[in-house]
């Protein structure tokens, strides 16, 4: 083999080396490019992923916390109600031992023949009972049932009836006579203040 031929096979055999090299890196370029971009698209997609998920927590968390201030609200209300239910519910109370105290005291007026400020006492006594009761049944229609209403009004018609007898038939009598009526009106007004208490328990 010549000299030349010996430098036309170096130049030939590093033609023919560098083409699948220069094939090869290119082709691998290709692929090291589409896997950048595919790793890309897939970051962009997580990133959107976790922006919809951050969204959807932060719609949840201010959902939640709505339905935190309502139930608090509600909560508040109800425990609001409760306590002037209960606040109306003694002032009657106290108002229906006025009216019975004050019919003992007509009832003892007629017995004892009272006259002059004796009397003029008992008579505002009767008066002043009737229409606290009165006012003390005007808050109860507000926040109490229709039961407890009735019961109040029940005892009142009782004791209303007792004191008409009393003063305007002088009737010494008819107290004696209506004090299991009155005493059973007045356990029922107690039963139905327990009862819209909640503090009623049947065995």
């Amino acid at each position: 083999m010549t000299k030349r031929g010996k430098q036309w096979t170096s130049r030939h055999f590093r033609h023919i080396s560098a083409q699948p090299c220069h094939s090869w890196l290119a082709h691998g370029s290709g692929h090291t490019l589409a896997g950048i971009q595919k790793q890309k698209g897939e970051n962009l997609a997580t990133h959107e992923d976790i922006d919809k998920l951050r969204d959807q927590v932060a719609a949840v968390t201010t959902t939640t916390e709505q339905i935190k201030a309502e139930i608090s609200d509600a909560a508040w209300n109800r425990q609001w109600r409760l306590n002037l239910k209960r606040k109306v519910l003694l002032k009657a109370a106290q108002r229906l031992s006025a009216v019975d105290d004050a019919l003992l005291a007509v009832d003892s007026m007629v017995r004892l023949k009272l006259t002059g400020d004796e009397a003029n006492k008992v008579n505002r006594q009767w008066h002043d009972s009737g229409v606290r009761f009165d006012e003390a049944r005007v808050l109860m229609s507000v926040v109490c049932t229709n039961e407890t209403i009735e019961a109040f009004q029940r005892f009142l018609n009782v004791a209303n009836g007792v004191a008409a007898r009393i003063l305007t038939k002088e009737d010494t009598k008819i107290y004696g006579q209506s004090v299991d009526e009155l005493r059973a009106s007045i356990a029922a007004a107690q039963a139905a203040i327990r009862k819209e208490l909640g503090t009623d328990i049947v065995p």
